[in-house]
């Protein structure tokens, strides 16, 4: 009875170290989330994306949290739920967001402190959840979308490369950061960024130049965007973010404007000609509100209208409480002679009805 009772103290002894240990692994966090209290933004959770996601869906699936036929591409609910699972099973918070601890137990199956505790190794660095495949020493480095903490050990098993801007020309460490010149500059995933002393420029919105054109700037990234945008000072015609070489008329707000070189010419008025038809100008905008009669600024002659269209018209227009005569949308001042009109002969002297 008494040897019984001493196995059964030693096997209670053993769970409770056993649990214990857990318990401090779990209350041990390398990587603090900092949101104050608000929903957590910090760590890989619900609706993120990209190859550290695929990875946790494919560890999931190898430990049989997850089905083997189990989607990848996005933590979705499903990946929630064995998150919790994974992190109950091991005494962990069952938050379902993927926090350092989760990801180290996930990673290396032993909780954090029986791994390396260097500095470098717990090291907090950001990946992107949008497809990039760099770790970052600061959150706003390369424009991330979405940047999540990990430590460095962490992200170096999901196989993310140091970012050569933010860790310097060395590994973790390095303290010998490459200046960037100041202007649009081509990253390692492919896109163009603005720098402002070798940082990432969030403040420009406007206008940048670069290698003889003109790009539209918004964030700190070229904006991908087609037809008219302003600056709050000018409009300009782009595409895909590029000030446009372009002279015409630009649709914007259902209303159509004059383009100068790819500024809205806001000084134009009168007549302009476009895609084989003829348009009335009013501060660069068709006077789509238009309709008749109505006097060209430039030239000084009457055109007749429809929408703001110079209409393709022969015949008889009312204007203040006046019938004149207009051929091919343009009124004759200098017609003398008779005009058949609805039925009935008018007679017309300069133009108009006598």
């Amino acid at each position: 009875m008494r040897s019984t009772m001493r196995y059964m103290v030693l096997f209670l002894l053993l769970a409770v170290f056993l649990m214990t240990g857990t318990a401090q692994a779990a209350g041990r966090s390398y990587i603090p989330c900092d949101c104050a209290g608000a929903a957590c933004q910090c760590f890989i959770q619900l609706g993120d994306t990209g190859s550290a996601v695929n990875q946790i869906i494919s560890i999931l699936i190898e430990k049989g949290y997850l089905a083997s036929d189990a989607s990848a591409g996005s933590y979705s609910t499903a990946v929630e739920a064995a998150v919790k699972q994974f992190q109950s099973d091991h005494l962990l918070p069952a938050s379902g967001v993927m926090d350092d601890d989760t990801l180290t137990l996930l990673l290396w199956s032993v909780p954090p402190e029986k791994l390396d505790e260097s500095n470098s190794a717990v090291q907090t660095v950001y990946i992107p959840t949008d497809g990039g495949r760099k770790r970052h020493l600061k959150a706003t480095c390369s424009g991330m979308y979405n940047p999540r903490k990990v430590s460095e050990r962490n992200a170096q098993k999901l196989g993310f490369d140091p970012c050569k801007k933010c860790h310097g020309t060395s590994d973790i460490g390095g303290t010998d950061s490459p200046v960037i010149p100041d202007g649009l500059h081509l990253d390692e995933d492919g896109v163009f960024r603005l720098y402002r002393d070798s940082q990432l420029d969030l403040e420009t919105y406007g206008i940048v130049e670069f290698q003889g054109g003109r790009f539209f700037v918004a964030n700190g990234t070229i904006v991908p965007q087609d037809g008219l945008i302003s600056d709050g000072a000018n409009w300009y015609f782009v595409s895909q973010g590029q000030v446009a070489d372009y002279t015409g008329l630009a649709l914007y707000d259902s209303q159509w404007f004059f383009v100068q070189n790819g500024i809205l010419d806001t000084a134009r008025n009168g007549i302009v000609s476009y895609d084989g038809g003829r348009f009335m100008l009013a501060a660069g905008r068709i006077l789509q509100e238009a309709n008749g009669l109505i006097q060209d600024p430039q030239t000084g002659c009457w055109v007749y209208v429809s929408s703001g269209q110079v209409a393709d018209y022969t015949g008889l227009a009312f204007y203040d409480g006046v019938w004149f005569y207009v051929v091919n949308g343009e009124l004759q001042p200098s017609y003398i002679g008779d005009v058949e009109y609805d039925g009935s002969i008018f007679h017309v002297v300069n133009g108009q009805v006598v």
